[in-house]
């Protein structure tokens, strides 16, 4: 876990470099994989810089929702 948040802290230093922003409020997270992997994994967040980004079960990208296990959902 503590890799994974201190990529989001090189994410968060380079965007603030480039004067850009991460919006807390629109920033989620979502882990991918198999359920092998996610019975080693357990966290219901990541923490970059006092914000907590809450993990999701799917997510939207360029109009389609995709679930942890890579599946397409459905299209809006």
């Amino acid at each position: 876990m503590q890799e994974l948040e201190q990529c989001a802290l090189i994410i968060n230093d380079w965007m603030n470099e480039n004067k850009l922003k991460m919006n807390a409020s629109k920033t989620k997270s979502i882990m991918f994989g198999s359920r092998q992997e996610f019975a080693k994994f357990i966290t219901t967040s990541i923490n970059v810089e006092n914000d907590n980004f809450e993990k999701q079960k799917y997510i939207c990208y360029f109009g389609a929702f995709h679930d942890e296990s890579l599946q397409r959902i459905y299209k809006t």
